[in-house]
């Protein structure tokens, strides 16, 4: 019955008549990335699916909604996408001039051998204005901590962001078996601050991240510790270990697993987490360890600067950088699936007056401009990204959030640059298929 739908589709006389040059030009100047996908269309469909397509844009009236910008703002708009492709050429450029200049002192990234020991954990915990929620989360990390991997020394340290709700009160009077020290701040740091000050205060060579809504289930830190120990035994040391996450609402999609990947996506970035049950079963290395629920070397995080608190602002994106840098180096990063905790999704973020969801869109292109170092990356981008500018104004407010920071950008990716890279950024970046690269090269 379908093909015989399509054959009805396919047989329709579809005209092209001279009228529809003017709202199809229009089409090409404000969506010039579906243009791109119909001319993919044209060449491996032909031209009877390609006209199909089109006639389904003019009967669903897709340009109805398109408001006629005034042809003043459309030519700043344009001025400014040529400025910042333009800087962007200026800005790999003067990276590259200092990559070379530094190529003669530039080291291998290494550990001492008494800090990659497991000597202990520190469990650091950012909060603010969350009383009940960080409570509910210490009490529940004190059962667990106190009972499982006993050898291992533990303490937990709360970072209080100037909450007004009594939080520091609280968890001072609140009975733990384990090691408990609350570090008030009288201002919000934010959350890359306050875990960069938390890992600066933490006793032992090993800090487990958790948010502030974050539940631990049973064997969260005896699965943890298992892999780490098994890892170090091996002479493999690592930047960080994911715990897999579930949402406390069971009836929520899952967006979080703990498992993450990332990949080019036309002149941007895509990161998700993986989600599909059957990659989840067993560990397996993870694109970067999470911010809220992974266990990490406080010598790799410090050498690396931490969490990058002057460019990805205000939040967002910082895990994603470090365990992006961390991998470049040499520092690879795994999902430990039998160590899971509950997180109370996004529960902090909805008290921001945007949606958190533009800045982690935003700080991908910061992410973008920090870590590209291969010329096949920084072409692309280059050449594609201007495309998305035009064809959605968000990529262009991205670009000039940006552009004001452009000099602390360039700054962050120098100092980086005197490391010795042990992964290439091309490969990383197609971070499934380096998986599989990198699973059958340890298996030989």
């Amino acid at each position: 019955m379908k093909n015989k739908i399509n054959k009805k589709i396919l047989s329709k006389k579809i005209s092209f008549e001279s009228k529809d040059f003017k709202w199809f030009s229009y089409y090409i100047f404000c969506h010039p990335v579906a243009i791109i996908k119909a001319l993919f269309i044209l060449i491996f469909y032909g031209p009877n699916e390609f006209l199909v397509r089109l006639d389904k844009i003019k009967e669903l009236n897709s340009f109805a909604n398109i408001k006629k910008s005034n042809i003043l703002t459309q030519i700043f708009a344009i001025i400014f996408i040529i400025l910042f492709f333009l800087i962007s050429i200026l800005f790999f450029s003067l990276y590259k001039a200092f990559y070379l200049l530094l190529y003669v002192i530039r080291k291998k990234m290494k550990i001492a051998k008494n800090k990659k020991r497991l000597n202990g954990i520190s469990f650091i915990i950012p909060t603010w204005n969350k009383k009940d929620m960080v409570l509910e989360c210490v009490k529940h990390l004190d059962k667990i901590a106190s009972s499982e991997a006993k050898d291992i020394p533990k303490e937990i340290i709360v970072i209080d962001n100037g909450s007004v709700d009594n939080t520091t009160e609280a968890l001072n009077n609140l009975k733990t078996t384990t090691s408990l020290k609350v570090i008030y701040s009288k201002t919000n740091l934010g959350f890359a601050r306050g875990i960069n000050l938390g890992a600066s205060k933490a006793k032992y060579n090993y800090i487990y991240l958790m948010n502030n809504d974050m539940i631990p289930k049973p064997k969260l830190i005896s699965e943890i510790v298992s892999f780490a120990k098994k890892l170090l035994k091996e002479n493999k040391p690592f930047f960080g270990l994911s715990s897999q996450i579930f949402f406390y609402d069971l009836k929520k999609r899952r967006e979080e697993s703990g498992k993450n990947y990332y990949r080019p996506d036309f002149g941007y970035l895509y990161v998700a987490h993986c989600v599909n049950e059957n990659n989840l079963q067993s560990s397996s290395i993870t694109g970067y360890p999470g911010g809220g629920s992974s266990l990490i070397n406080k010598d790799i995080f410090l050498q690396l600067g931490g969490y990058d608190k002057d460019v990805y602002l205000p939040l967002y994106d910082e895990d994603l950088d470090l365990g992006f840098v961390a991998w470049k180096f040499g520092f690879p990063s795994y999902f430990v699936p039998t160590s899971q905790i509950i997180h109370h999704h996004q529960s902090s973020t909805k008290k921001l007056s945007m949606d958190p969801n533009y800045y982690m869109f935003k700080n991908w292109l910061t992410f973008i401009l920090k870590n590209y170092d291969s010329c096949s990356l920084i072409l692309g981008h280059l050449l594609l990204y201007p495309l998305r500018m035009v064809s959605d104004k968000r990529f262009g407010d991205y670009a000039w959030q940006n552009l004001k920071i452009f000099h602390k950008i360039l700054y962050k990716k120098i100092i980086l640059s005197r490391f010795k890279i042990v992964y290439k950024d091309s490969e990383l970046i197609n971070f499934l298929k380096f998986e599989f690269n990198f699973e059958s090269m340890n298996e030989k």
